[in-house]
């Protein structure tokens, strides 16, 4: 099981792909939203291994994703605000993983992570989506 910590709220326009890639993965992802208030209490919601989402992480390709996700039984993958990640929360991070090395919307982002994560399963389950 896959959670997904995400700081603020997902606005409409982002809404139908959350769903379609969620539908798509039948209950393999779970998502929490924190408002930004909250995000002090991120560390309290996680379950798993903590994967902090920064500029600073690794890169992998899609097929190097997709064999972490395989080694990995629990992941939490956390998505910080428009500030970024707490300090607290990338020292606590097991992995730390960028997807580029340009910054992205939260939001977008949010997508962007479903979509790989959807991807490595279909390219763990040889699925042609990936190609």
């Amino acid at each position: 099981m896959i959670r997904i910590i995400a700081v603020g709220r997902l606005s409409t326009e982002y809404k139908s792909l959350e769903e379609e890639y969620m539908k798509r993965m039948r209950n393999s992802v779970e998502i929490l939203e924190l408002k930004e208030s909250e995000e002090k209490n991120i560390l309290d919601k996680v379950k798993g291994a903590l994967v902090a989402l920064d500029l600073k992480g690794k890169q992998y390709s899609s097929e190097e994703f997709a064999q972490f996700l395989k080694q990995n039984d629990k992941l939490c993958f956390v998505i910080g605000g428009h500030q970024g990640l707490p300090e607290n929360v990338l020292q606590q991070a097991q992995y730390t993983i960028s997807f580029s090395r340009m910054t992205f919307p939260h939001q977008l982002f949010r997508i962007i992570l479903l979509e790989q994560i959807y991807r490595g399963y279909s390219i763990l389950q040889n699925k042609p989506y990936h190609k």
